[in-house]
């Protein structure tokens, strides 16, 4: 009787085991190239683009000062709300799009959220969220902060990391499990188109929309949101030619009239 429960505990330690590397190899880093390197598949979604997408239709409010997410159905009643404490030594950063079925296999909900290093010098720290709060995936440390995109290529969904690592960057490729519908609504859409060559080491283009007649300011911050500069814009012109070759390697945002775009600077 002893031999037969030291097996049956064998096997079922096994069996956690066996099953704990499944739900942990989903999301599988496939390559990693030095630098950023763009790409020419069918881009779905980024952070600037949507707040949710596919099946995750939730209306979200983040008090991130509070480590508080709430998730709302489209009735606008209480679907669930999430606490979540920032890494150790971190604050938070934002939190961006919401997905089901991308990145795991379950009905739950999951999201990225963005740290940054609390007092230090620019570190910081990407993770992948399920709905309870669960740690899906911890895609490490950079400097300055980590861009990530959705693309399908060959039929198959792609997530596209730009970090900004110490001395040199990289961009890394990682296969997912899931799907996503595009066909879903969604919320939170940037009505500016991306900006381009992005990535770019010398001068890039970046796209606006402005009313008849109006004029405005353009802004453009750093990962961390210190402004760099700022370029009066008017209603003449859809767009601006911005010289970057001064710039630091790594992630900008510019924003027009509170919509914003990144862009990277290799």
């Amino acid at each position: 009787m002893k031999k037969i429960k030291i097996i049956l505990t064998c096997m079922i330690s096994v069996s956690i085991l066996l099953f704990s590397q499944r739900t942990n190899a989903q999301i599988n880093l496939e390559h990693t190239f030095e630098g950023y390197v763009p790409f020419a598949g069918q881009l779905l979604i980024s952070p600037d683009s949507y707040e949710f997408a596919g099946d995750a239709e939730v209306f979200i409010r983040a008090n991130l000062e509070n480590n508080q997410i709430k998730l709302y159905n489209t009735d606008y009643s209480l679907y669930k709300n999430i606490d979540i404490i920032p890494p150790t030594g971190y604050k938070w950063g934002n939190v961006y799009f919401f997905t089901k079925k991308l990145f795991n296999n379950d009905d739950k909900i999951e999201f990225m959220a963005h740290f940054f290093e609390d007092g230090g010098v620019g570190g910081a720290k990407l993770l992948l969220y399920n709905e309870d709060g669960t740690i899906i995936k911890d895609f490490g440390v950079t400097v300055d902060g980590t861009w990530f995109l959705i693309y399908k290529i060959n039929e198959q969904f792609k997530l596209i990391l730009y970090k900004t690592l110490t001395g040199q960057n990289a961009t890394e490729i990682y296969s997912l499990p899931g799907t996503l519908s595009i066909e879903s609504p969604k919320i939170g859409t940037s009505f500016l188109q991306p900006p381009y060559p992005n990535p770019a080491n010398s001068t890039i283009t970046l796209p606006y929309q402005l009313k008849q007649g109006e004029i405005s300011i353009m802004r453009i911050y750093n990962i961390n949101g210190q402004l760099i500069e700022s370029k009066h814009i008017g209603s003449d012109f859809d767009k601006i030619l911005l010289n970057v070759s001064n710039y630091r390697k790594g992630m900008y945002i510019y924003e027009v009239n509170g919509e914003s775009k990144r862009f990277i600077v290799k």
